[in-house]
């Protein structure tokens, strides 16, 4: 799949990070929003895969108008400026049936 952003991955205990990436002006790569997806025991369910967007301090990167200061406003936005998250959202059904098999063998 082609991609906007770059981004990273890194391995948690139950379930992974995806970093989207800019390049701040000190020339490094900054996360500008992490999806954590883990799987957690949710009682008198079983695990549940939960998948999260987190937005970070590089946020703003590249932003002409400042983040809204509103929490969920600033979430949204944040989330707006990560041009690769519908792309990956919508992967990920069936990355997900595919890791569950891959496991059950």
């Amino acid at each position: 799949m082609p991609f906007a952003l770059p981004f990273r991955t890194n391995p948690l205990e139950t379930g992974f990070e995806l970093s989207l990436l800019r390049i701040n002006q000190a020339g490094r790569p900054v996360s500008i929003g992490d999806i954590i997806a883990t799987v957690e025991p949710e009682p008198n369910v079983g695990n549940v895969l939960f998948v999260r967007f987190y937005d970070t301090p590089d946020s703003g990167l590249d932003r002409r108008t400042p983040l809204p200061s509103d929490q969920w406003a600033r979430l949204r936005a944040a989330a707006d400026a990560c041009v690769d998250i519908p792309v990956l959202m919508s992967s990920l059904p069936a990355a997900i049936k595919s890791a569950v098999a891959q496991c059950r063998q």
